[in-house]
């Protein structure tokens, strides 16, 4: 797990660590996440988003992938957090950065 704060931005980048993994650490407010393991069920992530608090999530996901990423239950997770959802698979690379009263978001489709 780490978090890259500048000037006020931080995002939580947690790798591939789930919430049975994460919940028992000291979790920050955040602007950014990174959703683990591509979005695939997770429990416990309603619990992590509302330690955390993102506004965006960001989420590695290959279109039409055999593996069943996203998973449901995690998309419905981050909407009822009201997490703005950004998908490789459908947003293509993403870009989020800090911008006078708020956020700044590219996205590459």
């Amino acid at each position: 797990m780490t978090v890259v704060s500048s000037r006020g931005f931080d995002v939580f980048l947690s790798g591939d660590a789930e919430s049975a993994s994460l919940v028992p650490l000291p979790l920050p407010n955040v602007e950014v996440m990174k959703v683990s393991h591509h979005g695939s069920r997770d429990p416990g992530l309603p619990v992590v988003l509302g330690r955390l608090r993102p506004q965006v999530a960001g989420i590695e996901v290959g279109e039409g992938n055999g593996y069943g990423h996203l998973a449901p239950q995690t998309l419905a997770a981050l909407h009822a957090a009201r997490v703005r959802v950004l998908r490789t698979d459908r947003d293509g690379t993403s870009a989020v950065s800090a911008a006078e009263g708020g956020l700044a978001i590219d996205t590459e489709k």
